[in-house]
């Protein structure tokens, strides 16, 4: 039996649409942040903290060392400074230790520092073509 030829416009009947295939509409992306719990206020109170923490650091930091931290975290007692390299974060291990003194007087509640690498993200003009 010979083979049938192929059309040159394949036109799908309306029965054979997307919807009849079962896939959804796209999801709208402030309704998924929304069912996981991360509003607007959220992402606000979080930079705030941020910014506390680094301010604290400021006052007991050096300021050559600041330059190379990229953000920080507070959770269940332990301070995490992330640093942008691992040479960095040698020597801002060593100068947490003494400043953990300083920092427990400025806020009780923390009991340890860590350190932990997070590079900075490279912006437009850093892109290699």
């Amino acid at each position: 039996m010979p083979k049938r030829p192929t059309r040159n416009k394949n036109f799908r009947p309306l029965s054979e649409t997307p919807r009849a295939y079962g896939q959804r509409a796209p999801f709208i992306v402030k309704d998924l942040l929304a069912k996981a719990g991360i509003t607007s206020k959220g992402i606000t109170q979080f930079a705030e903290a941020q910014d506390k923490w680094l301010s604290r650091l400021r006052d007991t930091l050096d300021p050559a060392l600041l330059e190379h931290v990229t953000g920080t975290g507070f959770d269940a007692g332990i301070l995490t400074v992330y640093v942008e390299s691992a040479a960095w974060s040698a020597r801002l291990r060593y100068a947490l230790a003494e400043a953990l003194p300083a920092l427990q007087a400025s806020d009780a509640s923390i009991k340890s520092v860590g350190v932990r690498l997070r590079p900075r993200a490279a912006g437009a003009d850093s892109v290699k073509r």
